[in-house]
């Protein structure tokens, strides 16, 4: 069985120049394949080497989904292997690092969501599962479980209609930093925004966004610190 999947990307994954990035999406992606899609994300995690807050998925009422890119792979995938090496290549590019058999480290990890109304093989599913036991395992901040499930709904347009090209979605989740929701407050993330502002211009032109969006722009142009 031959299924399509996807990646669903919160942040600079979409954007950035950096790190062997282009060259991921370039190889790995079908660029004309895209679709915006509501996500339950926000900005939990701060990034030393950015020196702002970066995006995470976070558990979210339905008036609180932002907007996230789904970008179709190249490839389909009929075995667990064909999976697992698609996953090795969205971490060594969330990781900005070669390739090295690794989908996930202390600070985050590759998820899969499967479409609902979609018949995944149980062989497939569980081998995902010991797949995942063997390299991270479960991580309830990341919304991750032990079998390596991204713990969110199938993710629908955002006019509402359905996401039903893909069988399966992976997910780079990295863990909120810091700990725990619901810091840190906008003040926080707008303050470093203010002094760079490129992951948050950056995700905003390419149609990213969180709910806390309109806050943190009316704190950045407030001077309010």
């Amino acid at each position: 069985m031959a299924l399509s999947v996807g990646v669903l990307i919160i942040g600079s994954l979409y954007w950035d120049t950096t790190g062997g990035r282009v060259r991921w999406r370039a190889e790995r992606l079908e660029k004309d394949r895209e679709w915006l899609v509501k996500a339950p994300i926000r900005y939990g995690r701060f990034a030393d080497q950015r020196g702002t807050y970066t995006m995470v998925f976070s558990s979210l009422p339905d008036d609180q989904l932002g907007h996230a890119k789904v970008v179709q792979c190249r490839k389909t995938v009929s075995t667990l292997r064909d999976l697992v090496e698609e996953a090795e290549w969205l971490w060594a590019a969330e990781s900005k690092s070669p390739r090295n058999r690794n989908i996930s480290s202390g600070w985050g990890c590759v998820a899969l969501l499967c479409h609902p109304e979609r018949r995944i093989p149980l062989d497939f599913l569980e081998g995902w599962a010991r797949h995942v036991a063997a390299n991270s395992g479960a991580d309830s901040a990341r919304l991750v479980n032990d079998r390596g499930i991204l713990q969110i709904s199938w993710p629908v347009l955002v006019d509402g209609s359905g996401l039903n090209p893909l069988d399966l979605l992976l997910a780079t989740s990295n863990s909120p930093k810091p700990l725990p929701p619901p810091d840190p407050a906008v003040e926080a993330i707008a303050c470093g925004f203010r002094a760079k502002d490129e992951y948050f211009r950056e995700n905003r032109r390419n149609g990213i966004q969180t709910f806390q969006d309109d806050d943190i722009i009316r704190v950045m142009s407030s001077g309010t610190k």
